[in-house]
């Protein structure tokens, strides 16, 4: 009998070379007034409105629930106040008015995809100091506010929840901003709405959920007579596969973690039972129904297949089976068991 025990897929594969795909074509991103370019009677005035063009392509994992990354993109907002000599700062934040906030997740607005968000920050000048607990607030000393300032809105595309229905899609948001400004401990004032264009994007996630939580391989009674010296081996045993739920475009690998027997590094060795046998040891084979059954290496991850580019889910499997190999110039009969820990990697 020969088992084998499924790991948990690993998500600390985002060092390999990709995993689940974003494609992010972020056009026109156009920030403008929804009214004159200056408030009457306010201190802080807000002049230029520079558009936005961002492209950038993003690898996001079926499994991990925090991975993120930042938009290239290249607007700006200008500013200017004016205040007397005797103000220390004044203190701005820029407020979302027309999303909601993803519970649980660090400043995260929703999409219309669930489990897709957008999370917002500020590129201010460097004499300005950004609220640590607040991506969106920021302070400025008086001295620096005569000359014209830059606010660059930065996004970053999150994936939190792997809710996406779909591996590949569209979503989009179309978010209202607005700038609230207090001048050191005065009240707080409304300062200019800022309109943007709608924000679309194209996803594409990439990763696979495994089904099969154990696999037992049955050999039966085997002959010693089966066996003509060292290298060789034993009919085959009883077939199993492991069942595989796959994103498209996704490669997935197999590994196999065991103890080898130390004069052949990739045979298992035996458990060591009272009784066992001991001469031999199990080598794995492992194929799927378009590929020939390979030797699997111990301990070492294997390429195994890689789904269509279709836009669909898939459902695949890798078939493994395994001999006895004879490892010694003796074979003592005994019992013949060992065990094993098979992985799935994908990206």
């Amino acid at each position: 009998m020969f088992n084998l025990k499924n790991k948990p897929l690993a998500t600390g594969y985002f060092t390999k070379k990709s995993f689940s795909l974003l494609t992010v074509a972020i056009i026109g991103y156009l920030l403008t007034p929804a009214a004159s370019a200056a408030i009457e009677n306010q201190a802080c005035q807000f002049y230029k409105i520079m558009s936005y063009t961002s492209n950038e392509t993003f690898f996001f994992d079926r499994n991990n629930l925090s991975e993120e990354k930042k938009l290239i993109s290249n607007g700006a907002i200008s500013f200017k106040c004016t205040v007397y000599r005797n103000v220390k700062n004044v203190h701005f934040e820029v407020e979302v008015e027309n999303s909601t906030l993803v519970p649980g997740h660090n400043h995260v607005y929703t999409t219309n995809v669930p489990g897709l968000g957008i999370r917002y920050t500020l590129r201010i000048s460097e004499n300005c100091v950004k609220d640590t607990a607040q991506p969106l607030k920021f302070s400025c000393p008086y001295k620096i506010l005569f000359n014209m300032l830059m606010m660059t809105p930065q996004i970053t595309l999150v994936s939190y929840d792997n809710n996406q229905g779909k591996p590949v899609g569209s979503a989009s948001i179309t978010p209202q901003f607005k700038l609230k400004y207090r001048i050191d401990n005065g009240p707080e004032k409304m300062g200019l709405p800022i309109a943007s264009d709608t924000i679309n994007f194209v996803y594409k996630r990439r990763g696979c959920t495994m089904n099969t939580p154990s696999v037992k391989l049955s050999f039966g009674t085997v002959q010693a007579s089966e066996f003509s010296g060292v290298k060789s081996t034993s009919q085959p045993s009883t077939v199993k596969q492991i069942h595989l739920n796959c994103d498209p475009d996704t490669s997935y690998f197999l590994t196999i973690q065991g103890k080898s027997v130390a004069s052949h590094p990739d045979i298992l060795e035996l458990d060591q039972t009272s009784g066992h046998a001991s001469g031999i040891g199990v080598q794995l084979e492992a194929g799927d129904s378009s590929k020939d059954y390979q030797n699997m290496k111990l301990n070492e991850e294997t390429y195994m297949h890689k789904t269509d580019d279709n836009g669909s889910v898939t459902n695949k499997h890798i078939d493994i089976r395994a001999r006895y190999f004879q490892t010694e110039n003796k074979i003592t009969p005994g019992t013949a068991n060992a065990s094993a820990t098979f992985t799935i990697t994908y990206k």
